[in-house]
């Protein structure tokens, strides 16, 4: 591979956005596994007293603790969504990236990258290496805990990590790219329409009424 190879490449890789969700591959896997081997279920770290605490769950339910009650049934129901997400995507993604805009090409690396980041977890973080509770199948290593000990927590009180983060993150730029893009696409064809003519249509009657109150303000 010569140099000029190599420098295009890398031009294609930056402007693919890929590299947003490898580093936000990498950062969740290390955070999780900082977690993991330094902490036991359960434990609490405060860092912002009512406001932002390290919590260390293991959430064996889909994103924000929702999904069947089954912990089995719920990793094997997160894990064909998350495979099926990732690979819809890949392939969309593949097809047009000529395309998409780079906004959108990074919302959708986020989201690929969320969606494997818990997924790994799912498939390969077993009881032995997550500490967990003896006769607990594993889960999603959940550590990011909001308003923990303050009156707010009633109002929130999930526990989740770097990977839901992505996952909702690029969801909501992937929303405002569309309804951006929608509304883009309705002023272009208002425009082509061009202005639109507000001048009543007469009928015949009325036609006749204005040209008698015409004809009396003559005479």
């Amino acid at each position: 591979m010569n140099k000029e190879k190599i420098i295009n490449f890398l031009k294609w890789f930056f402007h693919s956005y890929i590299w947003v969700g490898i580093l936000l591959l990498i950062v969740d896997i290390i955070s999780k596994n900082i977690i993991a081997n330094n902490m036991n279920e359960g434990d609490s770290i405060t860092l912002i007293p009512g406001f932002l605490s390290i919590t260390y769950t293991i959430n064996r339910h889909a994103a924000f603790g929702i999904g069947p009650d089954n912990p089995m049934v719920s990793k094997i129901l997160y894990i064909v969504i998350a495979a099926v997400a990732t690979v819809g995507i890949s392939i969309y993604f593949a097809k047009n990236q000529k395309k998409i805009p780079g906004y959108m090409k990074a919302a959708l690396m986020i989201i690929v990258a969320g969606a494997i980041g818990n997924m790994i977890d799912r498939i390969f973080y077993s009881p032995e290496y997550l500490h967990a509770i003896a006769g607990q199948p594993g889960g999603v290593v959940d550590f990011i805990d909001f308003f923990n000990g303050s009156k707010l927590h009633n109002l929130w009180h999930y526990i989740f990590n770097i990977a839901d983060c992505g996952v909702v993150i690029g969801a909501f730029m992937l929303a405002a790219y569309l309804i951006i893009d929608e509304v883009k696409e309705s002023r272009k064809e208002k425009a082509k329409k061009g202005p639109v003519d507000n001048t009543k249509v007469l009928s015949e009657s009325e036609k006749k009424k204005l040209e008698e109150q015409e004809k009396n303000r003559a005479e």
